[in-house]
């Protein structure tokens, strides 16, 4: 029987985390589902994985592929699936029960697009850090005809991945190559096709997300402040302040958000000089420049101290701040000082 649902998940060298959400889907996988797996690891643990897994439900398509980046892959497995509709998970995020039959009763009412909510969690999958990547109390709907209110409400949702099922037709319905190397080749798909009709937000979270544990770190300012505004403003047809509330188009001109980036070790002098130096005037240039050269674990102690004082609800931003402070003994010490229930 051909499924109805493929679950796509591209990974490298991250078999641990991938065998954690492969059980949290074979707990409640039906038989109309299928599961997708390109691997471009360096290693064989993932291959070693999906064979033990089969011998317990053999319904794993499994591809090797080591030169695929993160778009290719997702377009590979995307290819190679045999379902209607696709999901496109990451290899460390975990599904919460009945998420599945939720998605295939969704599928039923003939959506072209599914979005998904989630909740976030810290790296060990133990504590909820109370956050969601939007807040919605019912279900929201849309249609072609909609498609600024569309961009507006759901383009910071669409930029993770595991959002996203959509039809396997409508994913093979134009060229993606273009959208290879932005991080986001799922968005370029959606906000360039002229069949998506009918969508809908699923506003319950069917996906718990681990936070701090992207495999992109090392390149998240050039991901969030160059490639998605790069991609948001190169579709002509949406309204120019939406796309700006989306992504906006030099948002590394907020000196708060420059700040907290310095604090995360994501920008630097080598970030300065290669975006952001020919890109402004001499007066904002050397303020810019000072800010990357700040100590980033005084930085990071401070916005730690900070938020635990003033703004005790942010604990995603909390968490993160500890997870990428180059000392993160001292990190957890202040937060468990200041703020005792966040680890």
């Amino acid at each position: 029987m051909k499924p109805i649902l493929s679950i796509c998940i591209t990974t490298k060298n991250r078999a641990n985390y991938l065998e954690e959400t492969l059980l949290s889907i074979l707990i409640q996988k039906p038989s109309s589902v299928e599961i997708v797996i390109l691997d471009s690891s360096l290693d064989n643990q993932t291959r070693s994985l999906i064979e033990k897994l089969n011998l317990l439900d053999p319904i794993f398509k499994y591809i090797k592929n080591e030169k695929l980046n993160l778009d290719e892959g997702y377009d590979e497995a995307v290819m190679n699936s045999n379902g209607l509709y696709c999901w496109l998970l990451p290899d460390d995020d975990i599904i919460i029960e009945e998420s599945i039959n939720i998605i295939l009763n969704n599928i039923a009412l003939d959506y072209d697009l599914i979005l998904l909510n989630l909740e976030c969690y810290n790296k060990e999958m133990t504590l909820s850090l109370k956050q969601n990547l939007k807040h919605s109390e019912n279900d929201l709907f849309f249609s072609k005809n909609d498609l600024n209110n569309f961009l507006s409400e759901m383009g910071i949702l669409m930029s993770y991945i595991g959002s996203i099922v959509i039809k396997k037709s409508i994913w093979l319905s134009k060229p993606r190559v273009s959208y290879f190397g932005s991080w986001f080749v799922h968005v370029g798909v959606i906000l360039s096709s002229d069949e998506i009709n009918r969508i809908i937000y699923i506003s319950e979270p069917l996906i718990k997300y681990r936070c701090g544990n992207s495999s992109w770190t090392a390149k998240s300012f050039e991901i969030w402040y160059i490639k998605w505004p790069e991609l948001i403003w190169s579709f002509s047809n949406f309204n120019e302040v939406i796309m700006n509330k989306v992504a906006p188009k030099e948002s590394w001109n907020s000196l708060f958000k420059l700040i907290k980036s310095r604090a995360m070790g994501e920008y630097d002098y080598n970030i300065y000089k290669k975006f952001i130096k020919s890109n402004t005037n001499s007066s904002r240039n050397i303020l810019l420049l000072l800010i990357s050269k700040l100590p980033v674990l005084i930085l990071n102690s401070l916005l730690i101290i900070y938020c635990s004082i003033f703004r005790r609800d942010y604990k995603f931003t909390i968490y993160n701040l500890v997870m990428s402070s180059p000392n993160n003994t001292l990190s957890l010490t202040l937060t468990k000082i200041f703020f005792l229930k966040l680890i």
